[in-house]
């Protein structure tokens, strides 16, 4: 099963017959699923008909939960059922067989006899798998709102193996780290981080959140009022 999983993770660049629309998956699961595939003695033409099929038939987020299924070892069997049909209606097309019922479950059933279990497949780590988004009031309200006035505050950050208190001004010019969008002000945050805020408005509510840049799930929520403080780290 080890070539048939690394398959389902490589995109092929060459002519695929007979596929469907498919889902969009990131060059780094497409990189890893090209070395993996070679790797394992599959052709170019073989896997990238197979990864067309499971574009097709699972979006991203599906199948990285099959991918997290395999790496704790747990069986999917209408995975590996549909992984083997695949493989097999993909081994007829390469080789120019005819693709009638009979040579079709012949492949199917020798290709599900010889695949070994899966294995799962490492993702390349990214520079800054977390981002943390604030808000003054309305994503549309400039951050400064929140730690200007009288009595400013101050952005705390521990980025890794960087570290760096800011004032409205470091905020303002830049030297802070993050950038406004319509999100609102975005600070990309290393594997290991901590933040701290603290809101100087007497009238917007300062709000941070924080997500996995690769999922997009919201991990952390927290808002704090007049001169309230946030804090959260990994």
């Amino acid at each position: 099963m080890k070539k048939i999983i690394s398959c389902l993770i490589f995109l092929s660049l060459t002519l695929i017959v007979g596929c469907a629309k498919k889902n969009t998956y990131p060059p780094e699961t497409v990189a890893n699923f090209m070395n993996a595939c070679t790797g394992s003695g599959g052709s170019a033409e073989t896997c990238g008909c197979v990864l067309e099929k499971v574009q097709a038939k699972y979006t991203l987020k599906e199948f990285i939960a099959i991918e997290a299924q395999v790496a704790a070892g747990t069986a999917n069997p209408d995975f590996a059922k549909a992984s083997a049909t695949m493989m097999a209606e993909c081994v007829n097309v390469a080789s120019g067989s005819a693709s009638g019922s009979d040579s079709s479950n012949q492949a199917e059933s020798e290709a599900a006899e010889s695949a070994p279990a899966p294995a799962a497949v490492e993702t390349p780590k990214l520079e800054f798998p977390y981002k943390a988004v604030l808000v003054c009031g309305q994503p549309y309200i400039t951050i400064l709102a929140c730690f200007g006035g009288d009595v400013g505050t101050e952005i705390e950050l521990t980025n890794g193996e960087d570290y760096g208190m800011y004032t409205v001004n470091d905020i303002a010019s830049g030297r802070a780290g993050g950038k406004m969008t319509n999100e609102g002000y975005v600070i990309e945050l290393r594997e290991s981080f901590e933040l701290k805020v603290q809101n100087s408005s007497d009238s917007l509510i300062l709000n941070m959140k924080v997500f996995d840049q690769a999922s997009g799930e919201k991990l952390f929520e927290k808002s704090a009022g007049h001169f309230g403080a946030i804090s959260v780290k990994n």
